[in-house]
């Protein structure tokens, strides 16, 4: 089992949207805008500005369920291993961002 929490860096620009993709199932992604810009941030056809040092986490409640979460099948998680979460974009040049993922 891969440990609960993953920190990642993602390199974004300005010039193409970069997806966000789970490593694998889980139910909470944040990322942290370590950039001197603002970030986009987009989930469907909406977009969203996260400012200079701010964090967006996206989370989901996991399934009603007494069962140790080792045991829990994937389908109890919001998010599926391989699944884009949302993508990102920078105002302006480019740079590296942190990207947390909680099992």
């Amino acid at each position: 089992m891969p440990w609960p929490f993953k920190i990642a860096d993602l390199v974004i620009s300005d010039q193409d949207w970069t997806p966000v993709i789970a490593p694998w199932a889980c139910n909470s992604v944040a990322v942290k805008n370590t950039l001197d810009v603002p970030i986009k941030i987009k989930t469907d056809e909406a977009e969203d500005l996260l400012a200079v040092g701010m964090q967006e986490l996206i989370t989901a409640a996991y399934a009603a369920d007494l069962r140790p979460l080792s045991s829990m099948p994937e389908g109890a998680r919001r998010f599926a291993g391989g699944a884009t979460v949302m993508s990102l974009k920078a105002t302006a040049g480019s740079g590296t961002v942190k990207v947390r993922f909680l099992f």
